[in-house]
């Protein structure tokens, strides 16, 4: 075969190749991918309004003990929904720097008192967000606590955070 005539059946083959491409692209669409975008249904602790645990008076020297814990009282309403959501409720709040289980809110009258929040017996994280179920929360309490080794001074005190109910 001639060079002139190699050259063209290349040229030929290379041509029928780039006419192939455009063909298999032609090719019927047969896969499709549908959906909804749905938002997840609203919750409200409390009915939307703060919750209180009062501890009253409390005795100086019987709070290194963990003598007062209270049931922090909490209602939770969402909106019905015929979807499957994972509940998940966190809690934040300034963490105080003595307490190792990272759960407890500092009292800002004294650094050295603070609250710490339990969920079902355990301590509740602060910032870490645990999976219930809307029909039945966990039982969360309040206990006093103190850093060790250091007296409180006589006066009132106070702590806040923020409990979180929202849907994964």
């Amino acid at each position: 075969m001639n060079s002139n005539r190699q050259t063209f059946v290349w040229l030929y083959l290379l041509m029928l190749s780039g006419m192939a491409a455009p063909a298999m692209a032609a090719d019927p669409e047969n896969l499709e991918f549908l959906g909804t975008l749905v938002e997840a249904p609203a919750c409200t602790i409390s009915e939307g309004g703060p919750v209180y645990v009062e501890f009253g008076d409390v005795s100086i020297k019987k709070v290194v003990d963990g003598n007062y814990r209270r049931t922090v009282p909490l209602t939770l309403k969402c909106e019905d929904t015929s979807l499957t959501w994972q509940l998940r409720l966190s809690v934040r709040g300034n963490a105080a720097g003595f307490d190792t289980d990272n759960a407890t809110v500092v009292t800002p009258e004294q650094a050295s008192l603070g609250v710490k929040i339990y969920q079902n017996g355990q301590p509740f994280k602060l910032g870490e967000a645990i999976n219930v179920n809307s029909a039945t929360l966990p039982g969360i309490e309040a206990v006093l606590v103190q850093r060790d080794g250091v007296d409180l001074v006589e006066g009132d005190f106070s702590a806040t955070a923020t409990l979180r109910a929202e849907y994964q």
